[in-house]
């Protein structure tokens, strides 16, 4: 374990700290399938929940280190978007949106969350009966169950791929030009 914690992070952050001992990761906006934020060099989304390395990150004085979830903002974000009264009403009492979804689907917490980043950016039966390697049939089940439990997702998927549609559609005829 210590070895692992060494190789992972310590000697990777140890080959990316500046001259003053700091290190700045690169945020990349462009380079995930998901459109996702990601960082790199190091990759500090990743950083090990051991407190004592943990404690090696400090803001310099007179500032302050800040740690954001990005994919409960992204939730959050959508769920407002799509006024999904379920998982806003989560969102509103506290609760984990990731939770939220296992328990509703009947899944473990990790299942949870993979199924919520699916249906976030785009999940489909096939892409469900990828990841979690059960039949496509199977897969439109958990997708069925996910938009009974979540309606306001479903609207909201159904209204984006409308508007697609439609501005498909026009751009191909005379009166787009």
């Amino acid at each position: 374990e210590v070895y692992k914690e060494k190789t992972t992070y310590i000697s990777n952050y140890l080959n990316c700290m500046d001259l003053d001992n700091r290190i700045h990761c690169d945020f990349k906006q462009t380079s995930t399938a998901t459109s996702r934020l990601s960082s790199a060099n190091p990759n500090l989304q990743n950083v090990t929940k051991s407190e004592k390395l943990r404690s090696l990150f400090v803001a310099p004085e007179e500032f302050v280190l800040v740690r954001v979830d990005w994919g409960h903002l992204e939730l959050r974000v959508v769920a407002a978007i799509a006024n999904e009264e379920h998982m806003l009403d989560a969102i509103h009492k506290g609760r984990n949106l990731h939770q939220e979804t296992a328990e509703a689907l009947g899944l473990k917490y990790d299942d949870g969350k993979t199924i919520n980043f699916l249906m976030l950016f785009g999940g489909t039966p096939w892409k469900i009966s990828q990841e979690f390697h059960v039949p496509i049939d199977q897969a439109k089940r958990i997708e069925e169950k996910y938009y009974r439990a979540f309606p306001g997702i479903k609207r909201y998927h159904q209204q984006q791929t409308e508007l697609a549609h439609n501005f498909h559609h026009s751009a191909h005829s005379p009166d787009f030009l």
